[in-house]
């Protein structure tokens, strides 16, 4: 009886996604390996295809089913995606009018491009290719990569020539250096890919950040957008309360200055409540962008509290009232400053100059 067939890590991997589903009780409907801008750093990472979408799966060994979920990506969010096929992988890249997302597949391109086609209404645009352009080395066009690849496969063609001829006319001799050839032409092919694919991820990532500094700056602008009506509103009550003091204003036209900044900050709150952080980030910089605009919309929630203590101090002339304003628009200016210490805190670890708001 022979022996049972160890499992290869892939495949450990994608049984592990496969029970996960089946725990879950969900329809999976393709597993497959991909390549990802930080596979570098030693893990393998997975897509999981299924009904709504699809499933980043990080390797995990201490998961219990050797997994943990990544990332996660709706059909509904994509109109369109552009498919090259290569050799080994396949590139699709996603877009809706605004967003882009680059998703590489290993061996399995082709049947992904089946599985949108019937789950979707995404459209397809298949990327001819001339066959020339699938070959290792060729793909991209350029001439250095080219050169190289061709002196590779040269090396392969003559080492096979150079076997065939030599077959049985030579003895131990012959053999030893039929054995050395192959051996060194594949370190040489071994080398030559390693160059190239850590150039090909060097540019990779170099865009892949420059996206991601893009999308911080974009959502730190919107963050300042945000805040302009509320912030003109409570500039608007300090100014009337001078007017007043100064006789050019009445109480009336104070109520009406805090009611206003009132219902402003309420609104700016609602604003930064709802607001989306974008996606794609490092995990990391994400939950800094989630925690600013959590505490920017805590700071304009007790702006908001301390505009209606104002009010209850126009109508009541309690001092109590005037100190429970002071105290909340005091906690609102902490809650604001600790917002924008975030947003820097992301930037700075995205590698965006902290006086730099455009990229």
């Amino acid at each position: 009886m022979g022996k049972k067939k160890k499992e290869s890590a892939t495949e450990k991997i994608e049984r592990g996604i496969k029970e996960l589903y089946s725990t879950e009780q969900r329809q999976l409907l393709l597993v497959t390996k991909i390549q990802r801008s930080n596979h570098l750093n030693g893990l393998n990472y997975y897509a999981a295809f299924n009904e709504d979408g699809v499933e980043i799966y990080q390797e995990n060994k201490n998961a219990t089913y050797n997994v943990m979920r990544a990332d996660r990506f709706g059909w509904k969010e994509w109109l369109s995606v552009d498919v090259d096929h290569y050799t080994l992988k396949s590139n699709f890249l996603f877009k809706n009018g605004l967003d882009t997302w680059n998703l590489i597949i290993e061996l399995k391109g082709k049947d992904v491009v089946q599985l949108i086609k019937s789950y979707t209404d995404i459209q397809v645009n298949d990327i001819p290719r001339p066959w020339y352009k699938k070959i290792l080395g060729f793909r991209s066009g350029k001439k250095w990569k080219m050169v190289i690849a061709s002196i590779v496969y040269l090396l392969i063609l003559s080492s096979f020539i150079s076997n065939f001829g030599n077959s049985g006319k030579q003895g131990t001799n012959s053999q030893s250096t039929t054995a050395a050839t192959p051996a060194s032409t594949q370190q040489t092919i071994d080398s030559t890919q390693q160059k190239v694919n850590t150039e090909e991820k060097k540019k990779e990532d170099a865009a892949k950040k420059k996206e991601q500094q893009k999308a911080i700056i974009q959502f730190e602008q919107e963050l300042y957008s945000i805040e302009k009506p509320a912030t003109a509103a409570g500039n608007r009550y300090k100014a009337t309360a001078e007017k007043m003091g100064k006789g050019q204003a009445t109480i009336y036209d104070l109520y009406e200055a805090a009611s206003n900044a009132n219902k402003q900050a309420d609104k700016t709150r609602y604003a930064y409540s709802t607001l989306k952080v974008p996606e794609g980030l490092p995990a990391d910089v994400t939950d800094m962008l989630k925690e600013a605009k959590s505490k920017l919309s805590t700071a304009y929630y007790t702006k908001s509290k301390a505009m209606e203590y104002a009010m209850e101090f126009i109508d009541s002339q309690k001092p109590s009232d005037l100190q429970k304003a002071k105290e909340e628009t005091q906690m609102s200016d902490q809650f604001i400053l600790a917002g924008i210490t975030k947003v820097l805190e992301a930037k700075e670890k995205m590698g965006i100059p902290l006086d730099n708001k455009k990229q």
